[in-house]
């Protein structure tokens, strides 16, 4: 069953997650969404998500500090995560009692092929998306999993862009 964990080490679990395909990443004045790099420093955003089909690191900058965690679909991590996340089982979280649905986020703008970017009228910057091949009017979506307890929304995990 799905796991979240607290992440120790955000840079180390970053570089070691293998199943990562995108990176979504915020700062003050912009948004990122690139694909994934392990070379690149989660760091340089205040916040941000690293995800793929089966994992996700996600962090926030809380002062002096990040705040991370990373959920995987298996309880039982890969060796080359275990050093990374905090062993103590306070700091994990079961998603057994959690119901999932699947559930689609359109993104803003469609492709303009004439102007060679993601364009949205209502927008003034839409970023640009990390599709390969963009034809003209296509829209984006990130494909997520939701789970909820006892009717409430708990968590949403990003699991790939189509």
């Amino acid at each position: 069953m799905p796991k979240v964990w607290v992440v120790r080490d955000l840079q180390g679990c970053y570089a070691a997650l293998k199943e990562a395909e995108f990176v979504l990443g915020e700062k003050i004045a912009s948004v990122d969404f690139v694909h994934f790099n392990s070379a690149l420093n989660p760091a340089d955003w205040e916040r941000g998500r690293a995800f793929g089909k089966s994992a996700e690191v996600r962090w926030r900058k809380c002062r002096d500090t990040v705040r991370a965690t990373l959920f995987y679909e298996i309880d039982e991590l890969p060796a080359r995560l275990i050093g990374y996340v905090s062993p103590d089982p306070q700091d994990q979280l079961p998603l057994s009692d959690c119901r999932r649905e699947a559930a689609e986020y359109y993104l803003w703008g469609a492709y303009s092929a004439r102007e060679n970017r993601w364009h949205e009228s209502r927008i003034p910057s839409v970023p640009a998306y990390p599709v390969h091949a963009p034809v003209d009017g296509m829209r984006v979506a990130i494909v997520a999993e939701e789970y909820s307890r006892a009717g409430s929304l708990e968590f949403v995990r990003f699991r790939e862009v189509k």
